[in-house]
């Protein structure tokens, strides 16, 4: 009889994972951590693109063929890995011990982003770091930046527009890739997936690689990879909703509702959010006419379904809608004040299929299409001489075919084949339109060469990628993860990575006339490349307490940047264009201690070194903190179910680099240090299913309108239901 919970059983692959470890005694814990008017209108006549590629048909027709020979050729007598796999697993006692050092430490959940594929998180020889829905649960946050802003060895970016970009191991947002399910999104402005574009009503967790991961996910990979994982039904029926009210220099309302269902054969889920937040002011706002933050308003639907045509064959099919619309007043240093509106729609639809056969095997395919349009509107008041209206339509395909191959309980092969498109329309890029095709072929061979403790795993990888712009880019990795007692882990690793330019970089027209300058993409520009390194050594001290430290070195050639010209035949005015003209390095260590001695209480402090070198200026690159620390602490009472939260973060001085003088040097600008504090109170009734709390952002009111617009202190009040 099929198992209406397959899904969450190990499959034959998984068991291999499992027996390959439980005769090497027990793993030690892997690293964990916890509005606004319509726009104007504007028709702008697109043309369907002639430029279709031709590879995803062929992908996906090859995993067709591949899956029915695999199904037919598969042998039908000796089989001695399934035969030694379905033994059942030998009961042993365990000793009961103190909880491990965080109450939402979950050593068996299963992440998919480190190898690609599924494995135990304990188990994975690269470091994933996990954000489960119970700790963002358990936070104030309302967007995925939220979260992030207090999470071990991340640095936010502000835009005074409204965006929130990311910042790993000291390099920018546009080296970082955002994942949605493994899929790639479109949409970046000014190089930036807004993180604030993620509500997180429709998020089960967050897995964080960090350094470069080009072997598996292609390019800009070269700081790290964040995959968001969405929510899928556990039950046979549940539903929740939560109410949240704000107020901190404006008011804020968040209404968001979730519904899943699960059967023998299909299961079922929907999410929708509504999230309404006003604009608002810093003190020291400058001119005094600008808005500091743009209010906000979005509106999200997510839908997912997915049948099980047997134990072997499963479909999914996976929707998303979601609207964006900001508005702020900027003040120019001539006077002239202008309404800056911007409306953005993110629409993506994705179809997978996950094949499990005999050896064990397992093939996975999909089929991504993501639709992304923005709308900006720059509008003077008093005047019309200034405005602009601009609009930008990219859309992106992507196809990928992987199998999964594992032999015996010591080896485990990942062949990949993936193919995308991607097409822009934009009114700022050369003739409007631009266009890109990759196809790319990825491998990881895992090996165990040790069958008892200690345990030595060693995993290296390889990817060949062809682009239509750039040509072929090989980029290897390899890591090794040694487990010479039980509680201790030590990881080391190297991987390569690149980042194709833009097509803002490449092909952007833009000037601003009131100012005099005007900005210019460089066609001829060349991928940047980075080599990364890593050490990392985790250890189970007592069952109560966890540490781990991690030292990481990149080094990043044909750094792209923005290059000034002057004109000396007409002062006053200059070009600015995009240049592979520099080289940086980035390096540093992390490190992250973590302790639970009763289970009223648990405690998290982190500590983030990160030094940075730009070869070209001979200097720091711009607003890296050196220092960075967070900490978080939970106080519970299970008897009348309340609960404490408290996070925070300190981020010490950066520097800016402007022309200040209008010398043609830049000048050197210190940056205050800041500290962030979030604090959050829960009491929980009938068993969990009603929770009502109260919650304090920002306690200490850090923020400038310069160099960090964030919201001033905000109170909130809450209610969360689920059944």
């Amino acid at each position: 009889m099929h198992n209406p919970n397959q899904e969450e059983r190990p499959h034959p692959l998984q068991d291999a994972l499992l027996q390959r470890t439980s005769s090497q005694g027990q793993v030690s814990n892997h690293k964990h951590t916890p509005t606004n008017q319509s726009l104007q209108e504007a028709h702008t006549h697109t043309h369907p693109s002639r430029f279709l590629p031709r590879f995803v048909p062929w992908l996906l027709s090859l995993s067709l063929i591949w899956a029915e020979s695999t199904t037919f050729a598969a042998p039908p007598t000796s089989r001695p890995a399934t035969s030694t796999q379905t033994q059942p697993p030998r009961k042993t006692k365990r000793k009961k011990t103190t909880p491990p050092a965080s109450n939402t430490h979950q050593t068996d959940i299963i992440v998919v982003t480190g190898a690609r594929g599924e494995r135990r998180l304990k188990d994975t020889v690269n470091s994933v770091e996990v954000i489960t829905r119970k700790q963002l649960e358990q936070t104030s946050a309302a967007s995925l930046a939220d979260v992030l802003q207090t999470h071990s060895g991340l640095q936010l970016s502000f835009d005074q527009g409204g965006g929130v970009g990311i910042r790993i191991q000291g390099l920018d947002a546009k080296y970082v890739l955002i994942l949605i399910d493994g899929e790639r999104l479109s949409g970046r402005v000014r190089g930036v997936i807004d993180l604030q574009r993620f509500p997180l009503e429709r998020v089960e967790r967050v897995e964080i690689v960090k350094g470069p991961s080009s072997a598996l996910y292609g390019s800009d990979a070269l700081g790290g990879v964040i995959n968001i994982i969405t929510r899928r039904s556990k039950k046979p029926l549940e539903f929740g909703g939560d109410l949240r009210y704000g107020y901190g220099g404006g008011h804020m309302l968040d209404l968001t509702g979730y519904f899943g269902m699960k059967r023998k054969k299909w299961d079922l889920q929907l999410s929708l959010g509504w999230h309404r937040y006003d604009a608002y002011q810093l003190a020291d706002r400058d001119p005094l006419m600008s808005t500091s933050g743009s209010s906000n308003e979005i509106l999200q639907i997510e839908g997912r379904a997915s049948y099980n045509f047997s134990r072997k064959l499963r479909l999914s099919l996976r929707g998303h809608y979601l609207y964006q619309d900001r508005a702020g007043i900027d003040a120019s240093a001539t006077g002239a004040v202008f309404d800056r509106k911007n409306r953005t729609e993110t629409t993506s639809v994705t179809l997978s299929t996950d094949s499990k056969f005999a050896g064990p095997t397992r093939l996975k395919s999909s089929l991504h299409f993501t639709f992304f349009r923005d709308q900006f509107l720059y509008d003077q008041q008093n005047s019309d001489l200034l405005d602009i209206y601009e609009e930008t339509f990219d859309w992106l395909l992507q196809g990928n075919v992987q199998m999964d191959r594992a032999f015996g309980t010591q080896h485990i092969l990942t062949i990949g084949l993936e193919g995308l498109y991607e097409n822009l329309r934009a009114d700022r890029i050369k003739d409007s339109f631009a266009h890109r095709g990759r196809g790319a072929i990825y491998a990881q061979y895992e090996w165990l060469p040790l069958e008892n403790a200690p345990r030595l795993s060693v995993v290296p990888g390889l990817r060949f990628e062809l682009d239509s712009q750039f040509g072929y880019a090989i980029n290897p990795k390899l890591a090794v993860r040694f487990d010479p007692t039980p509680g201790l882990v030590l990881r080391a690793s190297y991987g390569r990575a690149f980042r194709a330019p833009t097509f803002k970089e490449l092909f952007l027209v833009f000037e601003n006339s009131s100012v005099g300058y005007v900005v210019e993409g460089n066609p001829n520009l060349a991928p940047e490349y980075a080599n990364g390194f890593q050490l990392g050594v985790e250890w189970q001290a007592v069952p109560w307490l966890w540490m781990s430290v991690q030292g990481y070195y990149n080094l990043i050639d044909n750094l792209i940047v923005e290059q000034v010209i002057t004109n000396p035949s007409q002062p006053g005015t200059f070009r600015v264009q995009y240049a592979n003209i520099a080289s940086a390095t980035t390096r540093g260590l992390e490190a992250v201690v973590r302790i639970a001695p009763i289970r009223l209480f648990s405690l998290e402090g982190g500590y983030t070194l990160t030094d940075t070198i730009d070869h070209a200026n001979n200097r720091p690159l711009a607003l890296r903190a050196l220092h960075r620390g967070h900490v978080q602490m939970v106080l519970q009472d299970p008897w009348i179910s309340l609960k404490l939260t408290v996070r925070g973060v300190f981020v010490g001085e950066r520097f800016a680099f402007l022309d200040t003088n209008g010398d043609g040097k830049d000048d050197t600008i210190p940056i205050d240090p800041y500290v962030l504090l979030h604090a959050r109170i829960s009491r929980s009734f009938f068993h969990g299913r009603l929770e009502v709390f109260g919650a304090v952002q920002n306690i200490l009111n850090a923020g400038n309108h310069q160099w960090l617009p964030i919201r001033p202190r905000t109170f909130f009040l809450g209610v969360r239901g689920r059944y």
